[in-house]
Formats: structure tokens, sequence, C-alpha cells
């Protein structure tokens, strides 16, 4: 997918994106699934369409709140104590 951002249009690609992703009726999974694409994507751009990326991801995660535990996600087996001050 690297190849969207040679051409010189990939603003409009990336802005055609965000459209399709703004629904409410997109499943998480979905949501989820297309935030993991892009983030693996961000590794392989140059750091112009790193920035663009992230920012997309930022709406997506705002969009569907439900996909946050895979941004920050505790481990309690690793933290035991961790969920008696969380409060």
């Amino acid at each position: 997918m690297d190849f969207l951002f040679t051409f010189f249009d990939f603003f409009l690609k990336l802005q055609l994106l965000d459209a399709c992703l703004k629904s409410s009726y997109l499943p998480a999974y979905l949501a989820a699934a297309f935030a993991k694409r892009l983030s693996r994507l961000t590794l392989s751009v140059p750091p112009a369409g790193a920035l663009i990326i992230i920012a997309l991801i930022h709406n997506l995660l705002r969009r569907h709140p439900s996909i946050n535990f895979l941004v920050h996600w505790v481990c309690y087996l690793l933290y035991p104590l961790v969920h008696i001050y969380n409060i």
C-alpha cells in the first residue's frame, strides 16, 4: 500500500478514506483492523505521510472509543496491584 504515497493526489485518497471511516455503522472489529493496518503502514512511508496517517488513526480512535483498549492495555497478570489502586 505504500504506492499510495508516490502519487501526487494522495491527500485526496486519504480524505476519501477518512470519509469512508466516518460511518457510525462501521463495526468495531473493522475499525480496529483499519487502525492496525494503517499503523503498520506508517513504518514504511515518508514522514509527511506518516503524520497524516497518525491523524487518521487518531480520528478513528475518537470515533470508535470501543477500540481504545488496543492502544492502552494493562496486563493485570504482570502488574497485579494496579487494579487495586485504579479508581
